[in-house]
């Protein structure tokens, strides 16, 4: 398994559980009108599109730091 994708599957079950949080809040905030909810939605969204960013960048710093290694064999020019 490439580091990039140990990483990604480290935070996959944690990203499923907030998604059904903001599936929650929004369904509640849509029902009640209740300004938790929509606030709680609106947190935990923003905190999704954070976090899968960070992940993305984690990921990019990971590929190029494989890429620059020189395989076994292999000549530096």
């Amino acid at each position: 398994m490439e580091n990039w994708n140990h990483f990604r599957k480290d935070w996959q079950e944690y990203i499923q559980n907030v998604y059904k949080m903001v599936e929650k809040h929004s369904e509640l905030a849509v029902l009640t009108g209740d300004p938790f909810h929509k606030k709680s939605y609106e947190t935990l969204t923003k905190h999704l599109h954070e976090l899968k960013t960070w992940i993305k960048h984690k990921e990019n710093l990971t590929n190029k730091a494989n890429e620059s290694k020189i395989k076994e064999g292999e000549k530096a020019i």
